[in-house]
């Protein structure tokens, strides 16, 4: 009887225990329920709080959704479902045309290195709206190391890329802007130097025109008082008239500049071409200087040059007479010793008449200055030689009003070559 009770009482306990465990596990099954939930809780309102969505597609061109979170309706425009295995619409459907290549092509390089996709590119929802969206990207891998799945992250950044266009372009104005105000301060600086500049030289050239035409006044003034003397002989008279003239010519030939440039800077160049024989020009030219020349102990030389109609033009012979005539006082005042060699030719449409002396020449940085008006009257080119230092300025302008072009070849010590050259035909100008 004690065994049976014993054996029963076992056996109770036994299905007491039973169903303890068997509460025990149903518990524990209910509370890993519980925290599931709660973490998916948390896991849903964290995703559902993102400003863009989540994804997980597979790894095709049609970027085939497995999951894909809520907030895709708000920057898509389609719900979830539509878009999970492509059902009404895949995802490279909404992405415009002209992206999918590169973006499929960006992945293929994130999946080769094993790196992450980064990149902004524009869509079409629902509603035909287009949107500029930032993806960001994972490739999954399995254990065999192929790719599973792609996850990551979408979100509409178009109101953040027109601030940027928009501030960018404010920006760009605002550097336009700052960039004229500078090249503004830049002409207004390089206009007041050049201002100033000519100034300068305009008041060097009028104090070297007013030693230019007092010093042969007080010539002839002074010679003309000898003159007067009731007892000077005639060897004396002779030799002071000489004077009295080579002043009135260095007199006039300094009023001559004077009005020539005067015309030159107030734009009253006119061009009257006429029918010119250079033939008799460079003739002419050769027997007025010979006894300036041999008088300095020069020799003149004519050298090649054209003749008979060859040598016809159309030109302004004032022009070209004042050309010429500056051309060779200038290479007579600076040469000492040797020659003086006149010549022309034509080329391209063009008659090209050159003077080279053996005088002393220029050196490099004032070859540029000699044709600039003023220039000499202030830089000592012409100090120790008498002259207005204008003559080559009217040269410059006389023939670029001709549409002709002038230059010069030099060396120091060795001489200079001057070279203008004129159109055989030319029209009547103003300007």
């Amino acid at each position: 009887m004690y065994i049976c009770v014993y054996s029963l009482f076992v056996q109770m306990v036994i299905y007491v225990v039973t169903i303890l465990l068997a509460i025990i596990v149903v518990l524990v099954i209910l509370a890993l329920r519980r925290n599931s939930k709660e973490h998916e809780r948390r896991l849903t309102t964290m995703i559902s709080n993102l400003p863009g969505f989540i994804y997980r597609c597979r790894y095709d061109k049609e970027w085939t959704m497995k999951y894909i979170s809520d907030r895709c309706i708000d920057i898509t425009g389609h719900y979830p479902d539509e878009f999970l295995n492509n059902r009404i619409v895949s995802y490279n459907d909404v992405i415009l045309e002209e992206h999918r290549d590169e973006i499929y092509a960006m992945w293929d390089r994130v999946v080769n290195e094993k790196s992450y996709f980064e990149h902004n590119y524009r869509i079409t929802t629902k509603s035909g709206e287009v949107k500029w969206v930032y993806e960001r990207g994972l490739p999954i891998f399995g254990k065999s190391g192929a790719v599973e799945f792609l996850e990551g992250y979408i979100e509409d950044i178009t109101a953040l890329r027109m601030a940027t266009n928009t501030l960018s372009q404010k920006m760009n104005d605002l550097e336009q802007e700052i960039e004229k105000r500078i090249e503004t301060e830049r002409v207004l600086l390089k206009a007041k130097q050049k201002a100033e500049e000519s100034d300068r030289l305009k008041m060097a050239f009028l104090a070297n025109m007013s030693h230019e035409i007092r010093t042969p006044m007080n010539g002839i003034l002074g010679f003309i008082d000898l003159l007067q003397d009731p007892d000077i002989n005639d060897g004396n008279r002779s030799e002071y008239l000489d004077l009295v003239k080579t002043s009135g010519h260095r007199l006039l030939t300094t009023i001559n500049d004077i009005i020539e440039i005067s015309k030159i800077e107030s734009g009253e160049i006119v061009l009257r071409p006429e029918k010119v024989n250079t033939e008799d020009i460079m003739n002419f030219y050769y027997d007025f200087f010979v006894v300036q020349t041999r008088q300095k102990g020069l020799e003149l030389i004519m050298t090649d040059y054209l003749r008979g109609e060859e040598s016809d033009i159309s030109t302004d012979r004032n022009k070209l007479d004042s050309i010429l005539t500056n051309l060779i006082r200038n290479s007579i005042k600076f040469t000492s010793k040797g020659s003086i060699e006149l010549g022309n030719y034509r080329s391209g449409g063009k008659i090209t008449f050159f003077i080279k002396d053996t005088g002393r020449g220029l050196p490099k940085e004032k070859i540029e200055d000699v044709f600039k008006r003023f220039v000499q009257a202030e830089t000592n080119i012409n100090r120790s030689y008498e002259g207005s230092g204008i003559g080559l300025s009217i040269v410059k302008a006389y023939v670029e009003a001709q549409d002709g072009e002038v230059w010069v070849d030099s060396e120091p010590g060795k001489g200079s070559t001057f070279y203008f050259s004129l159109p055989v035909n030319q029209e009547a100008v103003a300007m």
